[in-house]
């Protein structure tokens, strides 16, 4: 368990820069999501099932250090990690 703390620590982003590349993204016209939906797919390929509890983890501690821009973000990554998750599970059927 100790070794998904450090994970979480390690990946969790500085305050507001992931915000602010995606908020400039958003002025410039340019979508972010396909961005986020490329973070939960390497999030997967680098912790595997783990994705998504740390991908949870990182964005309740960014609502405890009230940063809820950031926190959103990482709530949609969990989406797409999820969404991922779940076609897995049926192409698996």
């Amino acid at each position: 368990m100790n070794s998904d703390n450090n994970a979480v620590n390690s990946i969790t982003p500085k305050p507001h820069t992931m915000v602010n590349i995606l908020v400039e993204m958003n002025m410039m016209g340019i979508d972010p999501d396909p961005f986020l939906k490329l973070t939960a797919q390497d999030l997967l390929t680098q912790y595997g099932s783990g994705a998504i509890e740390i991908s949870t983890k990182i964005e309740k501690n960014l609502i405890l250090e009230r940063d809820f821009q950031s926190a959103k973000l990482w709530h949609k990554i969990s989406y797409y990690l999820r969404s991922i998750h779940r076609t897995d599970i049926i192409a698996a059927h």
